[in-house]
């Protein structure tokens, strides 16, 4: 003991052995020291040696020094009961722990003999004291281990029989003292093992709430979780998984010894190792056997080199799974146990309480986070102020920014914070005002109220604000929070919104169509453009005033309309329609419309917005009205069956026919609607040349007409029908067409009986040629009737059919609509014309005259209207000269019919780019119009016959130019029928002149 004083006082004294003795000297003498010593670091790694402890042990310095203790000296293997290294561990540890002098019992120790001396194992007794040396800041740097040998102690009491036998029953007696002694002394020091072991559990679970709570970081709490439970149950090392997205994630690995942490990342899926297994079971999981336990993955098992195991798991205030943590090798090859279990069941009641305030903490960082971001990056100025002495709190960056001022936290919005708000009239506003101190003085809440502020600079900027009171448990005010957001570009963009809605009015305006924007949300009218305004049919602004009573609507088979069906509550719903029509009825009347109707949605900041455009329709129900009545007239002319009137196609189709044609070939008009029989069919082979001949004509033809001929039909039933054929196309597509045909059977009978009796009568030739030229000139005659049918007639009822085909397809368009409607007007009235000069014509040739009926009338009025219709086909080449206001009795439509012949005569034969002159004159009770163009002049001859009927001159036959024949005979029958009189005159000098002479009051001579 002496000597250990002395060495202790030695090592306690290096501080200052820089000054007595240097390191060499110091580790010499300390080497020999004649006493059994070793130092060890804290690690029990040896780091000092003296002679005689070598020499007491058998080894040599440089095998030991470097090496841990145990390395150095381990039991012997040959011994299942040897304990030394237990022991004396045990005693190390309590050194380090309790920084106190621990002594030991005698200890049996053996030490390994070098091989020189044989090798094995010799058995020792030693007697240790464990001593530890502590640095400046009280802490374990060093432990002195001495050991006395007292094996020749030991050794002598088994010798010396002899002498045990002379003093036997004292060396018995000291014997049993001795071994009771050693027993007691070993007893006691595995009891204050346990104890201390037990002292220290009961410690690190006293105080396991207090360290583990010390932290609100999740990976501090864990890792402080696994360091304890490491010391709790003695194991080797642990590690800890968070349950995340339904897996279990590890990302380090902590060691006991050295307090090492090692990254170590691995993923569990459920079921998937221990950790995936205590997932889905949510029960601990002990393993004593883990590189047999199917729950342990063998390449973990492997790389780690654990032999056992814990898994525990870790669950919240609420019951959900947070994770576990898992525990590897009780020290000495212990196996885990359930006392095990229970220790570190409590720990982890601890660490759950702890994670669980942790996360709380964490959610409460977040949002605390997330709201002080919000605030500050939120487009809108954000103030708390203080009750009652308006202290400002708080303020964000973007409050400042819009104010164009700091808020400082001494700023009063009593005293000014806010001054600088102001009315329409740029008057400043009071401080009671301001709704910031309206929430603050009377509890008042404020929303989105607007006011125009004027910043330091003397800019202006428009804010929206918004002020709350807060208030205490007992309601009083204590803060208020104000809200404030820049509007200017909204103030802006409704200036601009109210600019271009004028824009868009004024444009509205200038349309010649009726339009009227309607409200979607109240479905009233809004606007309504100029034209809607001249409609000056009244059209109530307010929904509620259409009652059914006095204003309401009917369809087109005069049912009632009901509200929800009205136009501007369809199109106000978001329907989009057009060619709605509709019949609107007023105390004033009624008036039928046709509605187009589109919602314009909201785009770009601008109200969504419904636009109606309405027509008027009355003109084109005329129209439809008379269309109707064409229709009718050619429905008759096509029953009349007086000739054949076919639709078909140049291929041989038939798709309509009449009864005349019919009967003709000898087939139902069932039978050929369906199909049955194609014109080709009955048509012989060589006749079909003839057709194909007509075809071509028609093709090549401006008008797409063909020149009537002649040809032959063979019926089914052998018999041979001859027709007169003339054709002409229906439409642009040149493909189907309409023919008109007259059956000639008779006539071909009547040539060919005639040329018998001419070989067979010579003396009856003068009157067969008269006959047979009778015979050619009616032939010619036919010709040209189905000629003027299949032209003339076929050109204005083909022009009407296209128009009232498109009229129902232009709702969006009501000036096209007229157009078309006109146009319609126009051919159904010349197909009207061409049918009454037919008849007349055959009245004038009977002798029956024409019946007119007079009026009152301007004949230049007449003239000059008649010569506007026709400049719209001819273009401006009619010159209207001589007298006005020619008053007289006349017929107006009789007289309009004279002057449309003579023009389009003129234009038709005179010269193609001359001009056509009509002059009005006046002599006496007599009027004169005269008819003048220049072009090829009349042969005097020609002239005697030209008003006669179907009489064409031969200048006009040889022009190409097809007509009728009967133009200048109704001019003669029109001014007879006025008791006037017409003459022409033709001369290569003077041109061509037709001059009318009337009476001023004329009466009708039939």
């Amino acid at each position: 003991m002496e000597e250990q004083a002395n060495l202790e006082g030695i090592l306690q004294g290096t501080s200052s052995r820089g000054e007595h003795l240097s390191d060499r000297t110091f580790r010499r003498l300390f080497e020999a020291v004649p006493g059994l010593y070793l130092v060890l670091d804290p690690d029990l790694i040896i780091v000092a040696v003296s002679d005689a402890y070598l020499h007491a042990t058998m080894t040599r310095r440089e095998d030991i020094l470097g090496r841990p203790i145990f390395e150095a000296f381990p039991d012997n293997p040959d011994d299942p009961h040897a304990t030394g290294t237990k022991n004396l561990g045990a005693s190390l540890r309590r050194v380090l722990a309790n920084k106190a002098t621990d002594t030991m019992a005698v200890q049996k120790y053996s030490v390994r003999r070098p091989a020189s001396e044989g090798g094995g194992f010799e058995a020792k007794y030693w007697s240790p004291v464990n001593s530890p040396l502590l640095d400046e800041s009280g802490d374990v740097s060093h432990i002195i281990h001495r050991v006395e040998d007292v094996t020749e102690y030991v050794q002598l009491k088994e010798r010396g029989r002899e002498q045990r036998r002379l003093t036997e029953a004292l060396e018995s007696r000291a014997h049993e003292m001795e071994a009771e002694i050693y027993c007691r002394a070993q007893e006691l020091q595995r009891t204050n093992a346990q104890l201390e072991h037990r002292t220290r559990q009961l410690e690190i679970l006293t105080t396991a709430a207090q360290e583990l709570n010390s932290s609100l970081q999740i990976e501090d709490i864990m890792r402080c979780l696994v360091r304890m439970s490491l010391e709790l149950v003695n194991a080797a090392g642990g590690t800890w998984g968070r349950l995340r997205s339904g897996r279990m994630i590890f990302t380090e690995y902590l060691r006991r010894q050295g307090q090492n942490i090692e990254p170590h990342f691995i993923v569990f899926e459920p079921e998937v190792g221990v950790p995936g297994h205590v997932m889905v079971t949510r029960a601990p999981y002990i393993s004593n056997d883990a590189a047999h336990d199917p729950h342990v993955p063998p390449h973990l098992q492997k790389a780690m080199g654990f032999r056992s195991l814990i898994d525990l798991p870790i669950f919240g205030r609420s019951g959900a799974l947070l994770g576990c943590f898992e525990l590897h090798d009780k020290k000495d090859g212990q196996p885990f146990t359930r006392e095990d279990l229970e220790l570190l069941k409590g720990l982890g009641a601890s660490a759950a309480v702890a994670l669980e305030n942790a996360r709380l903490y964490e959610e409460v960082q977040s949002e605390r986070r997330t709201l002080d971001a919000i605030v500050k990056q939120m487009p809108a100025g954000l103030a708390l102020v203080e009750a009652p002495s308006g202290r400002v709190i708080y303020c964000n960056q973007e409050a400042e920014r819009l104010l164009g001022h700091s808020l400082s936290p001494v700023d009063n919005p009593a005293q000014g914070t806010l001054h600088g708000a102001v009315h329409e009239d740029l008057s400043a506003y009071g401080p009671d005002e301001y709704p910031m101190v309206r929430a603050l003085r009377q509890g008042e809440t404020v929303k989105d109220e607007e006011m125009l502020y004027r910043r330091d600079d003397g800019s202006f900027t428009h804010l929206s604000v918004t002020a709350a009171p807060i208030r205490d448990s007992e309601g009083r005010v204590i803060q208020a929070v104000t809200l404030f957001i820049d509007i200017s570009a909204r103030k802006a963009a409704e200036a601009a919104l109210h600019d271009e809605r004028k824009w868009l009015e004024a444009l509205l305006d200038r349309l010649p169509v009726p339009v009227a924007l309607i409200d979607p949300a109240t479905r009233e009218f809004t606007f309504r453009n100029e034209e809607a305004k001249r409609l000056s049919f009244p059209v109530p602004t307010h929904l509620s005033q259409v009652d059914g009573v006095k204003y309401f609507a009917t369809d087109g088979r005069g049912r009632r309309v009901s509200l929800s069906e009205l136009p501007r509550v369809r199109v106000a719903s978001g329907e989009t329609f057009s060619g709605v029509e509709l019949t609107w009825h007023t105390p004033e009347g009624s008036l039928p419309l046709i509605f187009n109707g589109r919602l314009m949605p909201a785009l770009h900041g601008r109200p969504a917005l419904a636009m109606l455009v309405f027509q008027d329709i009355s003109g084109l129900k005329r129209v439809e009205a008379e269309l109707k009545q064409s229709e009718t007239r050619f429905r008759r002319l096509f029953e009349s069956n007086l000739l054949g009137i076919v639709f078909g196609d140049i291929e041989g189709g038939l798709y309509d026919v009449n009864e005349y044609y019919a009967r003709l070939i000898g087939f139902s008009r069932e039978e050929i609607l369906t199909g049955q029989v194609r014109w080709d069919e009955i048509t012989p082979p060589e006749e079909l040349e003839k057709d194909r001949a007509a075809a071509r004509e028609m093709l090549e033809s401006p008008e797409g007409v063909c020149t009537p001929y002649e040809k032959r039909y063979v019926l089914a039933d052998g018999r041979v029908v001859w027709i007169l054929l003339g054709v002409a196309f229906l439409d642009e597509s040149r493909f189907k067409n309409v023919a008109f045909v007259l059956d000639i059977t008779q006539g071909k009978a009547a040539e060919e009986q005639l040329a018998r009796s001419l070989s067979s009568e010579q003396l009856a030739r003068e009157d067969a040629e008269t006959a047979l030229t009778q015979l050619r000139m009616e032939r010619e005659l036919r010709e040209q009737f189905v000629s003027a049918l299949s032209h003339d007639l076929r050109t204005p009822l083909t022009a009407a059919k296209m128009s009232a085909q498109l009229i129902p397809r232009q709702p969006n368009l009501p000036d096209k609509v007229y157009s078309l409607a006109a146009r319609v007007k126009l051919n159904i009235d010349r197909a009207d014309q061409m049918i009454t000069d037919l008849l007349d014509a055959s009245r004038i040739r009977a002798g029956q005259g024409l019946p007119i009926v007079t009026s009152p009338c301007d004949l230049r009025q007449v003239v000059a209207d008649t010569l506007e219709d026709l400049t719209t086909v001819h273009g401006e080449r009619f010159s209207l000269q001589g007298e006005e206001g020619l008053q007289g009795s006349w017929d107006a439509d009789a007289l309009r019919r004279l002057t449309e012949n003579l023009c389009n005569n003129a234009i038709k034969y005179g010269d193609p780019t001359g001009r056509v002159t009509v002059t009005l004159s006046e002599d006496g009770d007599q009027v004169e119009m005269s008819v003048h163009n220049w072009g090829r002049p009349i042969p005097p001859e020609e002239r005697e016959g030209l008003f006669q009927h179907f009489a064409r001159t031969r200048s006009a036959e040889s022009s190409g130019k097809k007509g009728w024949g009967i133009g200048l005979t109704l001019v003669r029958g029109v001014a007879e029928a006025h008791g006037g009189c017409v003459r022409v005159e033709s001369t290569q000098e003077h041109g061509t002149t037709f001059r009318v002479r009337l009476p001023k009051g004329s009466r009708p001579l039939h």
